[in-house]
């Protein structure tokens, strides 16, 4: 019984955390599509160092 209840909880956070990436990759694709190119290139090397 609690080892049934942990590989559940294990999955059902892994399932949250698929979710949560795959959303902020999303997230994150949208506003480099929405910016302009310069301005991201110049932004993207500051958000790197």
């Amino acid at each position: 019984m609690e080892t049934s209840f942990v590989v559940r909880e294990i999955s059902n956070l892994r399932q949250a955390l698929s979710v949560t990436l795959h959303h902020r990759a999303a997230e994150k694709q949208s506003r480099f599509a929405a910016d302009d190119v310069p301005a991201k290139i110049d932004g993207w090397h500051n958000v790197q160092n």
